[in-house]
């Protein structure tokens, strides 16, 4: 219509800063609504177009006032301009100057590093050229020690062959000769007189034989052959020849003792004292070397120590200006995004406020502006049709299940008290014959009424055997959770150990189930199915219960989340002081549908806990067999029981080859659902969830019907430190910052107050007050198309009109007015008085209310984002998708 067009242009032409044209613009489309509702028959049209016109028209003086103001204040605001500039440049500035002094600090770091280099090159050539000395003056050594000996051995040879011949006693060595026999007297005749004669024993003769007497040149052929020995010997030792025989005198000492003899003793005496003084100092030499060595070592060391404290200055100095420059870079987001969250909103240095960023299709509008718009109210607009139900199957037909069922009887829990107090009625009024099966991600020995004599009448074990003592059956099939192994194999243990009945022989059986895709994929349905054994009654139909709570601890809480001293009473308390969760309790053909899913799994070919890691872990299953379908007569897509239609849909992964009988090809029908149901939102979608992380073809979805709605709501669980450390911080991020960014003001994101230590672990979609899903899916890839899930799409047939003037349906709207009294504190009848706009606001009001357990939640992006590859991504959270073919 015009009016809304044209204040469409003037919200454009504020936000491009043009002001006059923006209040000249608010002023035409006040007056055209002005109009409208004179010509509006119903007097409370008339009032709602009133109010628009005027809230347009207040807009336009708010606008003129704050213009005239920015005018008045125009050289301030250019003054406020320049200083911010100046201050931006002064800033980088300092910046640059950090960055150069990295720069310079890096290079130093460089240049010290290749000093050091060269320095160890020096010190290992230095090195080699010492052993290369010390080696050369040990070689020397050794070969003048070698000589020495050699000569002296020369000497002693020499000496010996003299006195062999000669005969008596070498000086050299110490000996007398024994072989020649010369000790005896010469027994020749005396040289001097010419005689015979015999010296007396004992005498010098034995030792040193007289020479032979010196003759004349020319004397006897015996003189020649004296001359000629002498000369032999002497050539042998290096003395002079002789031409004749001196006179002979008698000897008194060795006549070598003062030739040869003595300069060989000398020149060995001075090659053993040389001898020893090499070996000293080669001894000197080796203590200088192994001093220095020391010496070396301790300077290695000192440098390598002054070297590393070097490094640890240089690594400090660059993470002091790294985390330097990391703070101004953050306090310059903020001094251009004064207002949070900066993903969305920078400062503008001519206006000298916070603005949002523009981007193409920003709009900024709070919603308040559209119109209310009809949504569709009938189950085929909603549901899976069973052609898109096969092809979310790769193709293969969905058996024993319905497309959707009629005629249910759906009561909805928004809080976990409910669900626990219908569970223990159901439970303690079965009959004999009666089948209850569980299905469950973990379980606990808990009470499920704590309110109520502490649970001391409701743990959850005691009831198991009163459905045994009563007659009944109770199967559960738990996914083998390491993350909750102990208290489960409890619960497995003492269940198994409940006797039979005494009238049916039945026990109750728990069993393991371990069937998935990876170790980090798991079994997340959780449901509680109770039927007959045998039903002939057309009417009658078997209860379902379906949604995101287990039978645990931790769960039970209230809708105030102010029973801790109860919780802590019943032993229900473990990590946190509340939880937030949701569940239903069908009664009626779509029950059928949640006890088929569980006997499938139950009765398949392939049989859990094969592994080694069961047994290690005590997973290990005793025996059982298959249980027999249900045995009811009446409709298995009808009955007259209540007003709700439920579409259940179901996760099972594709990769999986092991689902062969009842899913051989995976089934995606509920993320199929869920893109149908968000492409029919007319007003509002919203969302509780535990994870709300990105999931593309969701994101996509949203942000095709964001133009349209008035307000998208989500409320999520802030992730813990283990899910940040595998990337659900990022993957929140991304999914909660393209809708900020072009529709800030339409998206409303909370979580629970940090003092209030709640969880958030609902999966709940709601949408225009018609469309109910609840069940255990989460927002995320794993839970779309890996993990096995369950959920309930539900849609009313009881009709109602709303504030808004338009058709609702009951079961939604009621569901959704209980949850924003759990998150607001107002009264049921207080808030079932509201349009969906009034209502939606008080939830900004209870964010900023200390007394009540939501707050505004806002998202950041961080550097270490970066480091999440899509490897990561798909351990933490993955995306099972298969080959079509």
């Amino acid at each position: 219509m015009e009016a809304v067009r044209i204040a469409q242009s003037a919200i454009d032409s504020e936000r491009r800063q043009l002001p006059h044209t923006a209040i000249g613009a608010y002023i035409q489309a006040g007056q055209l609504l002005i109009e409208i509702g004179r010509r509006q028959a119903a007097p409370h049209l008339q009032e709602i177009v009133k109010a628009k016109a005027l809230a347009l028209l207040q807009r336009a003086e708010g606008l003129s006032e704050w213009t005239n103001a920015v005018l008045a204040k125009d050289s301030s605001q250019h003054a406020l301009a320049e200083a911010y500039q100046q201050s931006q440049q002064n800033r980088y500035k300092s910046m640059t100057e950090k960055q150069e002094l990295v720069s310079k600090m890096q290079q130093d770091n460089k240049n010290m590093k290749e000093k050091l280099s060269q320095l160890a090159l020096l010190t290992k050539i230095r090195g080699h050229m010492k052993r290369a000395v010390s080696n050369h003056r040990a070689r020397k050594a050794a070969q003048a020690q070698t000589q020495a000996e050699s000569n002296a051995q020369a000497a002693a040879e020499a000496t010996q062959e003299i006195m062999t011949r000669r005969g008596g006693f070498n000086d050299v060595t110490g000996e007398v000769n024994e072989d020649q026999q010369r000790r005896e007297t010469y027994d020749g005749p005396n040289d001097v007189t010419g005689s015979e004669e015999k010296e007396e024993e004992g005498g010098y003769s034995k030792l040193f034989p007289r020479a032979p007497p010196v003759q004349a040149a020319g004397g006897s052929p015996r003189e020649t052959q004296k001359v000629e020995l002498i000369n032999e010997l002497h050539a042998r030792i290096g003395l002079p020849q002789i031409g004749h025989l001196r006179k002979f005198e008698p000897l008194t000492r060795d006549p070598m003792a003062d030739g040869k003899q003595e300069e060989l003793q000398a020149e060995l005496e001075a090659a053993k004292n040389e001898a020893d003084q090499l070996r000293a100092a080669m001894q000197e030499m080796e203590q200088c070397l192994q001093l220095a060595a020391q010496h070396q070592k301790q300077r290695t060391i000192k440098l390598e120590q002054q070297k590393v404290q070097e490094f640890a200055q240089v690594h400090d100095e660059l993470e002091r200006v790294r985390e330097e420059l990391e703070s101004e870079r953050q306090c310059g987001a903020v001094a251009l995004c004064i207002c949070e969250p900066c993903h969305v909103c920078e400062f503008n240095v001519l206006s000298g406020i916070c603005d949002y960023i523009y981007r193409p299709g920003l709009d900024l509008s709070d919603g308040s502006s559209l119109a209310v718009d009809q949504p569709l109210l009938t189950p085929t607009d909603w549901f899976l049709t069973e052609e898109e139900i096969t092809a979310s199957r790769g193709g293969s037909p969905r058996s024993g299940m319905a497309t959707y069922t009629t005629g249910n009887d759906v009561e909805t829990y928004s809080v976990t008290k409910e669900y626990f107090d219908a569970v223990f009625e159901d439970l303690t009024t079965t009959k004999e014959g009666d089948r209850v099966m569980m299905s469950a991600w973990t379980t606990d020995k808990v009470p499920l009424q704590p309110d109520v004599d502490n649970g001391s009448k409701s743990q959850f074990l005691d009831v198991v055997v009163g459905v045994i003592e009563r007659g009944g059956s109770f199967k559960a099939l738990v996914w083998t959770n390491k993350m909750e192994a102990l208290p489960n194999i409890a619960v497995r243990n003492d269940m198994n150990a409940i006797p039979a009945s005494s009238e049916t022989g039945e026990k109750p059986l728990f069993i393991f189930d371990d069937r998935v895709t990876s170790p980090t994929a798991s079994h997340h349905q959780k449901n509680i199915i109770i039927a007959s054994a045998n039903s002939t009654g057309e009417n009658d139909q078997p209860v379902a219960y379906v949604g995101g709570i287990d039978i645990t601890s931790d769960r039970w809480d209230t809708p105030y989340h102010n029973v801790s001293a109860i919780r802590d009473a019943a032993g229900v308390n473990s990590d946190y002081d509340g939880w937030l969760d949701a569940h239903v309790r069908i009664h009626g053909p779509a029950a059928k549908d949640v006890a088929t899913n569980f006997l499938a799994r139950w009765n398949s070919d392939y049989l859990p806990t094969q592994g080694l890691i069961d047994d290690l872990v005590n997973y290990e299953n005793p025996p059982y067999s298959d249980l027999a379908p249900l045995n009811y007569v009446s409709s298995t897509t009808n009955s007259s029981l209540g007003h709700q239609n439920v579409q259940i849909v179901r996760t099972f992964s594709c990769k999986y080859k092991h689902y062969k009988e009842f899913a051989p090809y995976g089934e995606k029908s509920l993320f199929q659902a869920r893109i149908k149901a968000l492409k029919n939102a007319k007003n509002y979608i919203y969302i509780e969830d535990q994870y709300f992380i990105l999931v593309p073809e969701l994101l996509d979805v949203i942000l095709e019907v964001m133009p349209t709605i008035q307000r998208l709501i989500v409320i999520v669980e802030p992730p813990s430190t283990g899910l940040k450390i595998t990337g659900y911080e990022k993957y929140l991020f991304d999914m909660v910052a393209p809708i900020q960014q072009l529709y800030p003001n339409k998206f409303q994101l909370y979580t629970t107050k940090s003092v209030r230590n709640l969880y958030i672990h609902t999966k709940i979609v709601v949408i225009d007050d018609v469309y109910l899903s609840v069940g255990s899916a989460n927002w995320n890839r794993r839970s779309m198309t890996s993990d096995s899930e369950l959920d309930a799409n539900i849609i009313d047939d009881l009709t109602m009109g709303s504030p808004d003037g338009i058709t609702v349906l009951k079961a939604a709207r009621d569901f959704r007015i209980r949850k924003f009294h759990e998150m607001t504190g107002l009264s049921y009848e207080e808030l079932d008085a509201l349009t969906f706009i009034d209502a939606a606001n008080q939830l900004d009001v209870a964010a900023a209310d200390n007394s009540t357990i939501i707050e505004t939640f806002q998202v950041e992006k961080h550097t270490y984002f970066a480091a999440y590859t899509n490897i990561i991504r798909e351990a933490a959270d993955p995306d099972d998708v298969c080959d079509a073919s």
